[in-house]
């Protein structure tokens, strides 16, 4: 199963593997920021939002 931990890592070594200009470190940790956000709906547990919810991780 994917973690917050391989999503970001996946993130970043498929950044620095297309060598372009517009890859600089702000825009990695931007997108290994953006893959970790769906996984922050372990959060919505907490307040009663289930996992097949409209909120949910998957709908």
């Amino acid at each position: 199963m994917a973690s917050a931990f391989s999503h970001t890592l996946a993130a970043l070594v498929l950044g620095k593997a297309f060598q372009h200009p517009i890859m600089t470190w702000p825009v990695l940790l931007s997108s290994a920021v953006c893959s970790i956000v769906p996984d922050l709906d372990v959060i919505g547990f907490y307040f009663g939002i289930h996992y097949g919810d409209l909120w949910g991780h998957r709908v």
